[in-house]
């Protein structure tokens, strides 16, 4: 039978079982495993379209005491294919399943497999990339290359590597074997250079003499690598990451597929106060905080986060406990020089 013929002949078995639950429970082996997998494309693909369709005004404002999901454009349909295949379709009521999960408790839901599978794929994603990129870096290899790369090469993309180089062929080496770790490490590696030793200029008359009157020992990418913040849980995009509860992620599946809108949310307008003409003085929202306090917060997260103290993990932290604060990295490493000295 050709190929064309035979997806036709499953479309169709599978709209008449749809339309007819009764010949379902009659049909057996392929005809049933067929039937299945269709409803499940059809379940992922509500899910999918009610992720994309969310606002993001709309999404949930996570709890950092639960554990959560990193999602983007990268891992999405991935982490809704765990929802989706978890699901066991009953051949006379195909989201009876469903329905049951949907008025579980969080707590209930928070005991399931799917959850554990979900909270499991999130940690082993980000300590598979970082010990690669772990790996690459005691070995030594791909810092040279890189480090060559970056000073040669006029632009930042490494994405476009050419054969016909020897010095881009060894790179399409790593590249090829481990493409999302290989893409990490290299951004890394360009905020290292960019944060401690820019591009090397094209003739030795530059710089020359500063750098060997210069005795102090200067960051080595290992130790910035040690020392910083990043997180691995996606693929590194340029789109947004957003975080969602577990939960929260799966009650989006399972409302999308039982075609569940959320419950509208229904703002109650105050009655008008009585008008005043006062002048207002204008708000400041960025705060422009001293050298004194600004020092002073940062020996408190260095105290609490004694293994991310780069000034990238500094600045990060300030960024998120004190969001007026008018805070630059900088500002942060010439702080950090003027107290040292």
């Amino acid at each position: 039978m050709p190929k064309k013929l035979k997806k036709l002949c499953v479309y169709y078995l599978s709209y008449i079982m749809a339309e007819h639950p009764s010949i379902v429970s009659e049909l057996q082996g392929k005809e049933l495993y067929n039937f299945r997998n269709r409803r499940r494309s059809e379940f992922a693909a509500k899910a999918r379209k009610a992720y994309l369709k969310q606002p993001l005004s709309k999404i949930p404002k996570v709890d950092y005491k639960k554990t959560y999901l990193r999602i983007n454009t990268s891992n999405f349909k991935t982490l809704i294919s765990f929802v989706i295949n978890s699901i066991v379709i009953s051949p006379t009521d195909p989201t009876s399943d469903v329905r049951e999960y949907s008025q579980m408790t969080d707590e209930e839901l928070s005991r399931t497999p799917v959850y554990a599978q979900l909270e499991k794929n999130i940690e082993r994603t980000n300590i598979s990339i970082k010990t690669q990129i772990q790996e690459w870096i005691a070995y030594g290899h791909l810092v040279r290359l890189f480090e060559t790369y970056f000073d040669e090469r006029d632009e930042e993309n490494i994405d476009d590597l050419s054969q016909y180089n020897q010095l881009e062929r060894n790179l399409l080496f790593y590249q090829r074997c481990k493409p999302i770790s290989f893409k990490w490490m290299w951004v890394i590696y360009k905020d290292f250079r960019k944060q401690t030793r820019p591009r090397e200029p094209m003739c030795d008359c530059c710089y020359h003499h500063d750098d060997e009157d210069d005795d102090t020992p200067k960051l080595t990418f290992a130790q910035y690598f040690r020392d910083s913040g990043y997180e691995f849980y996606t693929e590194y995009t340029v789109h947004n990451t957003y975080y969602y509860n577990i939960i929260d992620f799966m009650r989006l599946a399972y409302r999308a597929i039982l075609d569940i809108q959320p419950a509208p949310v229904v703002e109650t307008k105050p009655s008008p106060a009585p008008v005043v003409e006062m002048r207002q003085e204008p708000v400041c929202q960025v705060l422009l905080v001293s050298d004194e306090e600004l020092l002073s917060k940062i020996s408190e997260l260095k105290a609490k986060y004694p293994e991310q103290s780069s000034v990238k993990s500094l600045c990060k932290y300030l960024k998120r406990e004190k969001s007026k604060w008018q805070v630059t990295e900088t500002r942060i490493t010439k702080l950090l020089k003027k107290s040292a000295a």
